[in-house]
């Protein structure tokens, strides 16, 4: 309905713009509007033609920044740039430069971590906001960043000789190519 009326336009055109460029001030992002329209001719007027009501787009979420990273797991976090309480934003994770997706989450949060993702690897996040149309916006972008190694599992003793001695370990779901820094001691590493 149309108990408050935010903005009015009287024109000679056949069209008319409301906020931003047109008529009024700025209409407030991923909100619903109603519309309607009639003809005025002096003190007399046509009955309203009422349009389909639709959403203002969702305003890019601003600040994207990471939100913690470590062995399996990166979160990113942003503000809602005035896209109001209840915008759903949709957050990807993908280690391609979003050639594929490694994981999504649809929240209504101004947050979002993934978790069970590939250690000591980079990764790229991004997020967008949503309207109520489904009509999303652009994407904030992160730039990529690696996840933690995990530790190398079991470590074992081997090839002791009179003046050396050899260890080995298993990746422990690290990719090909991870550093390992191996270390030795004589006082316990004090």
């Amino acid at each position: 309905g149309f108990s408050t009326l935010n903005i009015a336009s009287t024109t000679l055109n056949l069209s008319a713009v409301f906020g931003f460029g047109g008529e009024g001030f700025d209409l407030a992002s991923n909100t619903t509007h109603q519309f309607r329209v009639k003809a005025v001719n002096g003190p007399n007027s046509s009955a309203y033609v009422t349009l389909n009501t639709t959403s203002t787009l969702a305003a890019l979420p601003v600040s994207a920044v990471l939100g913690g990273v470590a062995v399996s797991s990166a979160g990113l976090v942003w503000s809602a740039n005035n896209n109001h309480q209840g915008t759903t934003y949709y957050a990807e994770v993908s280690t391609d430069g979003f050639a594929t997706l490694n994981a999504s989450s649809q929240t209504l949060a101004l947050s979002s971590t993934f978790f069970s993702l590939a250690s000591n690897t980079t990764h790229y996040l991004r997020v967008r906001a949503i309207n109520h149309n489904g009509v999303p916006s652009s994407y904030a972008v992160l730039a990529g960043t690696a996840t933690w190694a995990a530790s190398p599992s079991p470590v074992s003793l081997g090839g002791v000789a009179v003046s050396s001695a050899g260890l080995a370990w298993g990746a422990n779901s690290n990719p090909s190519g991870t550093t390992y820094y191996a270390e030795v001691s004589t006082d316990g590493f004090t």
